[in-house]
């Protein structure tokens, strides 16, 4: 894209040559594109996935966090029954799935910018 930018740019300069064209020869590479739009999509699904079961372990981690608060502020002790545990093993199902969207998310913008570029290429075409 920057080439042909470059190129129509410099012709217009020295003399705005009107017979300017370029061409590709062959088939438009439609099969590449087409890779790249569904990798994207493929990372779209994966990072709504990951969002709605961190919200779901999220909505889990509250109500086992109101059922030890509960626990604790009765008079008389009672056991926690791994409720600690249960809290803890969610913490970490949180952490872990935060950092899965994170990367997912990375590479979503590299996934857009190519998916950009091909489409910029593939209008120049």
């Amino acid at each position: 894209a920057v080439v042909s930018t470059q190129s129509t740019g410099y012709f217009e300069k020295m003399g705005g040559i009107p017979a300017f064209s370029m061409v590709f020869p062959g088939p438009i590479p439609l099969e590449e594109y087409f890779d790249i739009l569904d990798r994207r999509f493929e990372l779209r699904q994966r990072q709504s996935s990951y969002r709605e079961l961190l919200s779901q372990r999220a909505q889990q981690f509250r109500a086992v966090q109101r059922r030890l608060l509960t626990r604790f502020k009765d008079k008389t002790p009672t056991p926690l029954q791994n409720m600690d545990t249960l809290l803890e093993g969610t913490y970490q199902q949180i952490l872990a799935i935060g950092d899965a969207d994170l990367q997912t998310t990375k590479v979503l913008e590299l996934a857009d910018y190519q998916l950009s570029t091909a489409t910029k290429l593939l209008l120049l075409l």
